[in-house]
């Protein structure tokens, strides 16, 4: 059982393939609006699905092992499922259950779960890095080439726009002078803040205090959109595209690393078409691999970057 169609289907075709057969013969999956489990015994679905058999046969007639994967992820359909097939065991000694994660909160199970066995994997873990955006931000700033990628919002830091003063400049006012320029061509006229005469201050060098303060202000632009987030993340990919080539460049022995992967996560699938089609228009297709992952494109999620 898993909490995401992608999971559930991609998972099904990569046991089938490495066990020789073809997808339905003895794995196969079952999800919303889909289904290749014609006689298979190893069925791989969603919480929903599973749900919905539940409903209909309330014993399980003919299944021997259940598997809840990534059972940390918690939401009322997990929740309703687990209960019910807590009360299934009491009456079906036959039945057998496994939650996995690797992120389990074990006291938690063990109390609901009393008598439970525990197995423990070992595995790899990746080192990973934690950056915030005032930290790209900073990052970004340090290379004039990207610093009005960064936005109106944070390159009005430490500018006084009062929130509700009366006049003709204020908050609302200045969204408004921004918002009507949101096209990439607009960076060269700051956003139509240049006629404001905001250059030199949106230009000048960036404090901490600015910096908080722009971050504040980018914040409060996110909240009608993306727009000013989708140079960021360009600027970003290409900063890492940068650090990759500088690498290369160090490697003693010559020899050529193999291609990076950047995931871009994004709110929904209309973030992802906006940001594939500026990519698209503006990286070079021989160097970098673009594709949009999602349930809408396919069979996949979320953004995908090579490269």
């Amino acid at each position: 059982m898993q909490p995401r169609k992608i999971a559930a289907t991609t998972l099904a075709e990569r046991i089938a393939a490495e066990r020789c057969q073809s997808l339905g013969e003895d794995v196969g999956f079952q999800v919303p609006f889909g289904s290749r489990a014609e006689s298979a015994r190893l069925v791989f679905c969603t919480l929903g699905v599973f749900r919905r058999r539940l409903l209909n046969d309330p014993d399980l007639l003919g299944v021997t092992h259940i598997i809840f994967d990534e059972v940390h992820e918690r939401d009322k359909l997990a929740d309703f499922n687990m209960i019910f097939v807590r009360d299934l065991l009491a009456r079906r000694s036959d039945l057998r259950l496994m939650l996995m994660s690797a992120t389990l909160q074990m006291d938690t199970f063990e109390r609901y779960f009393q008598g439970a066995f525990k197995i423990r994997i070992p595995g790899r873990v990746y080192p990973v890095s934690e950056l915030y955006l005032d930290e790209v931000a900073a990052t970004l700033w340090k290379q004039p080439m990207f610093r009005q990628w960064l936005g109106p919002g944070i390159l009005c830091g430490g500018i006084d726009i009062p929130a509700g003063a009366e006049g003709d400049w204020n908050e609302k006012a200045w969204k408004q002078i921004v918002f009507r320029n949101t096209k990439p061509e607009d960076r060269d006229t700051l956003w139509g803040l240049r006629d404001k005469g905001l250059e030199a201050k949106m230009t000048a060098p960036m404090t901490k205090a600015r910096l908080t303060d722009g971050l504040r202000k980018h914040d409060v632009l996110q909240q009608a959109g993306l727009y000013f987030d989708y140079p960021i993340i360009e600027a970003l990919i290409l900063h890492i595209d940068r650090m990759y080539k500088d690498a290369q460049k160090a490697q003693a022995d010559g020899q050529e690393k193999p291609a990076g992967t950047i995931l871009v996560f994004l709110p929904g699938w209309g973030d992802i078409d906006q940001l594939q089609k500026r990519l698209l228009q503006n990286f070079d297709p021989k160097r970098f691999k673009i594709l949009p992952l999602h349930s809408q494109a396919g069979d996949f999620f979320f953004f995908y970057l090579a490269f």
